[in-house]
């Protein structure tokens, strides 16, 4: 453990002993990386409004509230959630 705590470690997140980049053999463009990262927040964000959405329409939806609330409906709900899972 003592081994552990000497000056020979080296910080990754700093760029390590030399000062170097994080990731030292990326020759993508920094562009490329920060437009996959805004295509997958875009994604989650677009899955997120869906479900926020389907919510509200089993929520308000006195028909489908109803149903939910009956045993056939919470088997129903049961079955989904599982189903999701597969």
């Amino acid at each position: 453990m003592a081994g552990f705590l000497t000056t020979n470690n080296v910080d990754v997140e700093a760029g390590g002993k030399r000062g170097g980049s994080l990731y030292p053999g990326m020759q993508e463009d920094p562009r490329l990386r920060w437009a996959f990262i805004r295509k997958v927040y875009s994604i989650l964000c677009l899955q997120f409004i869906l479900v926020v959405g389907v919510a509200f329409a089993m929520l308000l939806t006195p028909p489908v509230r109803d149903f939910l609330r009956t045993p056939n409906g919470r088997y129903v709900m049961i079955a989904f959630i599982l189903i999701t899972f597969v």
